[in-house]
């Protein structure tokens, strides 16, 4: 019987100090009319999955036999990654030490044809606070699928360098990947690399 007392008396003092906040704040009135309408739900925004690899190189220096450095550069593992981005804005990822920005560009809907500008960063220091734009390219493909989640049926490679003309990372996106779909990549050869911008 206490206890239901007790649980009576904390009932009645939150109502109380409700009632008393209510009238002090302006535009706030006690009852009925303090219920908060939540927002209406944002309508279905479609997504785009894609395949993205990325093959970062690695400087290499190699001392001969007669004492002269000679200074080279090879590929190190690729990061492979299916993508799911917005069709109506920018959306950025992070993968290792890389920033990709997928930033869509045009969009035809009777065709279902999307273009993006895929920008690719590269992030220093310990925290990962420095970042150094690397370059961009565009990408157009064809949208497969239904119900807001489509396939992005486009390719492109391409090779970006620093000022000296020295390799620093190749991007690769594509069909997104599956399990027999995991080394299409493989069909690129280094001729089809475009130069970065």
């Amino acid at each position: 019987m206490k206890f239901m007392g007790l649980w009576l008396m904390i009932g009645a003092f939150s109502c109380l100090s409700a009632t008393a906040l209510g009238t002090e704040l302006k535009g706030i009135n006690p009852g009925r009319d303090t219920l908060v309408r939540l927002p209406k739900a944002p309508k279905k925004v479609a997504r785009v999955r894609l395949g993205v690899k990325l093959v970062p190189y690695k400087k290499l220096v190699v001392t001969d036999k007669g004492g002269v450095n000679r200074i080279g550069f090879a590929k190190t593992s690729p990061l492979k990654r299916n993508l799911r981005s917005r069709i109506e804005r920018s959306t950025h990822f992070y993968i290792d030490r890389w920033h990709i920005e997928l930033q869509p560009k045009a969009w035809d809907k009777a065709s279902m044809t999307l273009k993006y500008r895929v920008r690719l960063y590269k992030q220093y220091g310990q925290s990962r606070d420095l970042e150094e734009q690397i370059g961009y390219t565009d990408v157009a493909g064809i949208l497969e699928g239904s119900r807001f989640v489509y396939n992005f049926k486009g390719t492109t490679a391409i090779k970006f360098k620093n000022k000296s003309g020295q390799p620093i990372v190749e991007l690769y996106i594509q069909e997104p990947f599956g399990p027999a779909r995991s080394m299409d990549m493989a069909r690129f050869k280094p001729s089809q690399l475009k130069p970065s911008k």
